[in-house]
């Protein structure tokens, strides 16, 4: 059974139900849920490319009765203001998935003026409270460490997914890499204890008997929209341009 389809995800969003996690944004984690024991799972995406695969798996959640969370990049590519509206429309959380640090190349002064600027793009679509750093492998910069030199208050935000989340108490999975434990992760990477029941898992099958079990209280799933397709050419261009992209980002953490 191919891994990464669309049926594949739906499979996932059942057992989240039918396990008895109430699901949960990251705005409501950062309003009402930071500091109990509740079971519940976060389920967070990172629009990196093809925001219409993204509204696609917004509407599947929406059928199944699942709000979760989408962070969009501010690219031509991905800022789509009538899908992220549509999003936004569907009951999801929409947020900032800034690279800022990047693109000002390392510049805290000039970055903060194009989060701002970018911010400000995005609520005049929807409410943004909460944010989530962009990783890219091949930088030298790690976007969120723009937060050494500002804090989110000031920009009317409540959180950031990689620093707001106690992850000695959640457990974080994501599919990047296009496996659900890659070694070719570079970036995305979360500081706590929490995160060793999911060590052993490669394929979505997996992850499911996991969930299935109810084992792990507190859970935090990133999934990128763009991985999973039933349609057989667009999975297979990711699953080889994935792999490709695989081996270089091994070979820098080997180099770095």
């Amino acid at each position: 059974m191919r891994d990464f389809t669309i049926q594949q995800y739906i499979a996932l969003c059942r057992a989240i139900i039918d396990s008895g996690y109430q699901v949960i944004t990251i705005h409501n984690y950062c309003k009402y849920f930071k500091e109990t024991n509740d079971v519940f799972l976060i389920l967070r995406h990172d629009v990196d490319k093809m925001p219409e695969m993204a509204l696609k798996m917004a509407q599947i959640e929406n059928r199944l009765g699942i709000s979760s969370t989408y962070y969009f990049r501010k690219t031509p590519e991905v800022f789509n203001p009538k899908v992220i509206g549509m999003v936004a429309d569907l009951g999801h959380e929409v947020g900032y998935h800034y690279e800022v640090l990047d693109k000002a190349s390392g510049d805290h002064c000039k970055a903060i003026k194009i989060f701002n600027s970018e911010l400000d793009d995005f609520r005049r679509i929807c409410s943004v409270d909460t944010i989530c750093m962009h990783g890219n492998p091949t930088s030298k910069w790690l976007n969120r460490d723009i937060w050494l030199f500002y804090t989110l208050f000031d920009y009317k935000l409540i959180g950031e997914a990689y620093l707001s989340l106690d992850f000695n108490r959640i457990h974080y999975i994501s599919d990047t890499g296009r496996s659900w434990n890659s070694e070719a992760r570079v970036k995305d990477y979360v500081s706590g204890t929490s995160n060793s029941a999911f060590k052993s898992i490669k394929k979505t099958p997996n992850l499911i008997k996991i969930l299935n079990k109810k084992i792990i209280r507190q859970v935090c799933i990133n999934v990128h929209p763009q991985r999973w397709s039933d349609e057989m050419s667009p999975w297979i261009r990711e699953l080889i341009g994935q792999n490709i992209k695989n081996i270089g980002k091994i070979c820098l953490k080997a180099i770095r």
